[in-house]
């Protein structure tokens, strides 16, 4: 795959899980799984990933642990939060190119272990933000495998893969934080609730721990509109869909 800075907006990934204490070991275990379900945007252009210091982080254990060891979040005047858990965020660097100066293509921001309830957002998230470098259509080929990897690593209440259009759909359709949003594929725990039957078409994957709805799009243009999810949220809407992300997820197994 060619990969060409382009105006065009990447995909986003976003999960969402309520209060669920988590140490760093566990936190970091889950960032090197998440790397590897990443690695194929990795390998498009070369990349390496990097710390908002910008150094190469490693892949080992060791690196991944001291990582995510020193990532509590803290005030302005330094006082610690460690009720809320880690917060990492990491950078895809091109191959050859200097991490300073280089336009990120791939931003993932993690907030996990956080034991903390919600209120109007979810402290445990984890983003994964392409930018132009890896605009819409041409990587969606890339996202089911990705997908299903961030889902094993974090194991959420929710997650979607969401382009610029399907956001703005949700954004103007869903009015509660804790409802789910509906993207080109989609992730529901069975916590948090089954889907509606799809008005589009559509394919339902049943897991052992909830379910995968990834629409059916006849090329990469459809995959990325607006309009299949505009059809699902509708019919979700007239079925009075009680799916809600909760508020406490408890201790995740691994």
């Amino acid at each position: 795959m060619t990969v060409e800075a382009t105006n065009r907006w990447g995909l986003l990934f976003q999960a969402f899980w309520g209060a669920r204490e988590e140490d760093s070991v566990t936190v970091a275990r889950r960032l090197i799984d998440t790397l590897a379900a990443l690695d194929g945007f990795r390998d498009a252009i070369g990349g390496r990933w990097v710390d908002a210091s910008g150094h190469d982080v490693e892949r080992t254990t060791q690196a991944a642990e001291d990582l995510v060891a020193r990532s509590v979040p803290s005030s302005i005047d330094g006082r610690i939060f460690a009720e809320q858990g880690f917060s990492v965020v990491l950078v895809l660097v091109p191959a050859g190119e200097s991490s300073f100066e280089s336009r990120s293509t791939i931003r993932l921001t993690i907030a996990a272990g956080s034991a903390v309830t919600p209120r109007r957002n979810f402290h445990n998230t984890v983003f994964v933000d392409g930018t132009s470098l890896f605009p819409e259509q041409e990587t969606f080929p890339l996202w089911p495998a990705a997908f299903a990897g961030l889902v094993g690593a974090w194991q959420p209440e929710h997650a979607a893969l969401l382009s610029k259009e399907q956001r703005r759909v949700n954004d103007q359709l869903v009015p509660h934080v804790d409802e789910p949003w509906i993207g080109a594929i989609t992730y529901l725990s069975d916590r948090a609730g089954s889907f509606p039957v799809p008005s589009v078409p559509a394919r339902v994957d049943i897991l052992p721990d909830g379910a995968m709805l990834s629409l059916e799009p006849d090329s990469p243009d459809d995959a990325v509109a607006g309009s299949s999810v505009l059809a699902v949220l509708e019919a979700a809407s007239s079925d009075d869909w009680k799916a809600r992300i909760p508020l406490d997820s408890g201790e995740a197994d691994r």
